[in-house]
C-alpha cells in the first residue's frame, strides 16, 4: 500500500473512531423504541390493505405474481407436488422453467409448514397473506442499522424511518397478500448497504469483509437480479483505488472467498446450474461466473496500487472478463430499460420519470415529492464519489448511483434506490446543519416539516385507498370464473387457454393447465405471448383442432373489444370467437357454455357479458353425423 493510500485510510479510522463515539452515546433503548415505532406505525398502513386479500374465509394472494409465489410455495409446503423449479403446467407438453431461483419461495415454504405445525388445521394461505406485514420488523432494523452506519444524527435516524413507515412504497412491498419476492429483495438491499458502510468505515476488518461477500453471494438465491447489487462495493472499491486508495490485502481476500463462498451455496439447489444453463434470466452458471468475475477485480485492487501499468492491467483483465457476458449483458440492458415489447403494457415496468409527464399527481402519491429531488442527488452522488475522502461516504455515493439509477428506469425498482434518495436528502441536512451551526433542535422541526410537505401526497391519496380483491379489478370482477373453473377442472382437468394476466390466477386456483403466465424474461417469454395472442384470433373450429388439446377457453369480452362511438367499446365481431361465440346465442359444435358472468347495467341498458368460459369437447370430423 503506498503512503497516500495510507494516509487515507488513517483519516477513515479518526472518523471512524468519532462516529463509534457517537453511537455509543445513543441509548440503545432509545434506538429500539424507534424501530419499534416505525414497525407498528407501517404494519398499521400495510395491515389497511387485509380487505383485498381476505374475504371471508377465503384468502387472496395480491397481485399476479404473487398468484404464482402462492401456488408454488403451498406446493412445496402442504402439497404433493413438492418444490419444483420447471413447470409442466405451464405451455405443456414442453414446460417451461420458472425464472425466480429456489430461495425465496423455499424459505417461506419452510415458515409455512411450521406455522401449519404449530396450528394444525389452519389454511397455509392464512400466514402467507401476512408474512409481507411480519417482514415489516426487518426492513425496519435494516433501514435504521444502515441510516445508523452511515452517521445520521439521532433526529434525522428517526425522520428517515418515519419516510419508510409512511411510504406508499413500503405499503405497497409488505401490504397483505403481497407474497411477491419484493419484500425480500428490499431486505439483501438494505443489508448490502447496511454492512458495506461499516466495512468501508473500517476497510482493515476481515470480519465485515466476510460477512459483505457472504450477503452479496447469496442475495441470487432469493432473486437473479440481485447480482447487481455487487456493483456497489466494487465499484466504490474501484474509484478509490483510482484515487490512491487499495482495499487492503487481507479483507479484499477474505471478501473475494466469502463472495464464492456464498454464490456456491446459492447455486447449488439450481435445477438450471445442473442442466448447463448459463443465463442471468436464471439462476445458472453466469450468477458463479459473475461473482468471480467481481472477486478476481477485488483481488487485482488490492494486489497492486494504481500506477499507469496497473490501470492498463485492469481494464484488460476486466475486458477479457466481460466478453462471456456479453450476449446476456444486452439482453439484460434491454429487460432492465424496459426495451422488450411486453414490457411496454406493463404498468410496474414504466420509468417514475415517464409515468410523472402521464399522471403527474398519481405518481407523486407513490414517491412523495423525492422524486422531483431524485436527478440532483445523482449528479450531487456522482460529485462525491470523486471527491469524498471517507471511504463510506464513497462508498454510500456509489450506492445513490446505483440505486438511484435502477430507481429511474422503472417503478419496480424503487427498492434499489429508496434508502439512498431518503437517507441522501438527511444526509445533507445534517452536514449543512454542522457546517453552518445551527441549533439541532431547529434544524430537526425544520426537516420535520419539510418530510410532511413531501410526503402528504401520499398521505391523502395512496395511504387509505381501498384496494379491489386481489389487488386488480379486472381479478375481482372474476373471482366467480375463476371459482368456476377451478370446479371444473376438478373434475375435468386440461388446458386453458385465456389471457396471460389470468394465467397465474387460473394456476393457483385450479388444476389445469394454462398456456404462459406473465413471466417477463425475453425472447421466449415474448414468442409464448404471441402464440396467446394469436390463438384468441382463430375460429373455434381452429381451436377445436389445435395440439395439444384446449379443454377450457377463459374469455374476457374487452379482450376481443374495439373502440366504439363516443369512447365506449363494442365488440369486435371481425374475430370469430366475438362472433361465434360471445355474440352469438347458438354455440359451434363441440362448445360448451359452463359459466357467464355478466357487467353491471348500465342505466337504462340490459346487462352484458363480463366474461365467459367455455368447455371445449373432442374435435368434430367430417364424418361427425351432427
Amino acid at each position: 500500500m503506498n503512503e497516500t493510500s495510507t494516509g487515507r485510510l488513517e483519516a477513515g479510522t479518526t472518523i471512524v473512531s468519532g462516529h463509534a463515539m457517537a453511537q455509543a452515546a445513543t441509548p440503545w433503548l432509545l434506538l429500539v423504541g424507534l424501530w419499534f415505532a416505525a414497525t407498528l406505525i407501517a404494519s398499521f398502513f400495510a395491515s389497511i390493505l387485509a380487505d383485498s386479500a381476505v374475504a371471508g374465509d377465503l384468502f387472496i394472494p395480491r397481485s399476479h405474481d404473487s398468484f404464482y409465489h402462492a401456488r408454488r410455495i403451498l406446493d412445496a409446503a402442504v402439497g404433493e407436488r413438492g418444490f419444483y423449479e420447471f413447470d409442466e403446467r405451464i405451455h405443456p407438453p414442453d414446460g417451461t422453467w420458472i425464472p425466480w431461483p429456489w430461495g425465496y419461495d423455499y424459505l417461506l415454504a419452510q415458515l409455512t409448514r411450521f406455522a401449519v405445525w404449530l396450528r394444525p388445521g389452519m389454511d397455509p394461505l392464512a400466514f402467507l397473506v401476512w408474512a409481507p406485514v411480519a417482514w415489516i420488523g426487518v426492513n425496519a432494523a435494516l433501514f435504521l442499522g444502515a441510516a445508523s452506519a452511515l452517521g445520521l444524527s439521532l433526529g434525522m435516524r428517526g425522520l428517515v424511518l418515519l419516510a419508510f413507515a409512511l411510504s406508499p412504497l413500503t405499503q405497497l412491498l409488505h401490504g397483505v397478500g403481497m407474497i411477491d419476492h419484493h419484500f425480500v429483495e428490499h431486505s439483501f438491499v438494505l443489508a448490502v448497504v447496511f454492512v458495506g458502510l461499516k466495512w468501508f468505515r473500517r476497510l482493515e476488518s476481515r470480519r465485515l469483509a466476510l460477512a459483505l461477500g457472504f450477503v452479496l453471494g447469496m442475495a441470487p438465491a432469493f432473486h437473479n437480479g440481485l447480482f447487481l447489487l455487487q456493483l456497489m462495493p466494487l465499484l466504490a472499491a474501484t474509484v478509490l483505488w483510482l484515487r490512491g486508495t487499495a482495499i487492503p490485502r487481507r479483507p479484499a481476500v477474505s471478501f473475494a472467498g466469502a463472495l464464492v463462498a456464498g454464490i456456491v451455496l446459492a447455486v447449488s439447489p439450481s435445477s438450471a446450474l445442473w442442466a448447463g444453463r448459463f443465463e442471468f434470466g436464471l439462476l445458472s452458471w453466469f450468477h458463479c461466473y459473475v461473482s468471480i468475475c467481481t472477486a478476481l477485480v477485488f483481488l487485482f485492487l488490492s494486489w497492486r496500487p494504481r500506477s499507469q501499468k496497473t490501470v492498463a492491467g485492469l481494464a484488460l483483465l476486466a475486458a477479457g472478463l466481460s466478453v462471456p457476458l456479453l450476449a446476456q449483458l444486452i439482453q439484460g440492458a434491454a429487460f432492465a430499460t424496459g426495451d422488450v415489447d411486453v414490457l411496454s403494457n406493463i404498468g410496474e415496468a414504466r420509468s417514475p420519470f415517464r409515468m410523472l409527464v402521464d399522471t403527474p399527481y398519481a405518481t407523486v402519491t407513490y414517491f412523495g415529492w423525492w422524486l422531483v429531488a431524485l436527478p440532483l442527488l445523482w449528479l450531487h452522488a456522482a460529485y462525491r464519489a470523486l471527491t469524498d475522502r471517507d471511504p463510506s461516504k464513497v462508498f454510500f455515493a456509489v450506492v445513490s448511483i446505483v440505486g438511484l439509477g435502477l430507481m429511474a428506469l422503472q417503478f419496480r425498482f424503487h427498492y434499489f434506490g429508496y434508502f439512498a434518495l431518503v437517507a441522501g436528502v438527511f444526509l445533507l441536512v445534517d452536514e449543512l446543519r454542522e457546517r453552518w451551526r445551527r441549533p439541532e433542535g431547529l434544524v430537526f422541526l425544520g426537516a420535520f416539516v419539510v418530510l410532511a410537505l413531501v410526503l402528504q401526497p401520499a398521505l391523502r391519496h395512496r395511504l387509505f385507498v381501498v384496494q379491489p380483491l386481489g389487488g386488480d379489478e379486472r381479478y375481482n370482477l372474476s373471482l366467480s370464473q375463476h371459482l368456476a373453473l377451478s370446479a371444473a377442472c376438478e373434475a375435468d382437468p386440461g388446458l386453458v387457454l385465456a389471457s396471460v394476466t389470468d394465467g397465474a390466477p387460473i394456476l393457483f386456483h385450479t388444476e389445469c393447465d394454462v398456456f404462459a403466465i406473465n413471466f417477463i424474461l425475453g425472447d421466449a417469454e415474448e414468442a409464448r405471448y404471441a402464440e396467446v395472442r394469436s390463438l384468441m384470433t382463430q375460429s373455434p373450429a381452429e381451436l377445436m383442432r389445435h395440439d395439444p388439446p384446449i379443454r377450457y377457453l377463459f374469455a374476457r369480452v374487452e379482450e376481443f373489444s374495439r373502440p366504439g362511438p363516443n369512447g365506449a367499446s363494442v365488440l369486435n365481431t371481425s374475430l370469430p370467437i366475438a362472433s361465434e361465440l360471445l355474440a352469438s346465442e347458438q354455440l359451434p359444435d363441440g362448445f360448451e357454455l359452463i359459466f357467464s358472468l355478466d357487467s353491471l347495467p348500465r342505466e337504462g341498458a340490459a346487462p352484458v357479458p363480463y366474461a365467459r368460459l367455455y368447455r371445449l369437447g373432442l374435435p368434430v370430423t367430417a364424418n361427425d353425423s351432427r
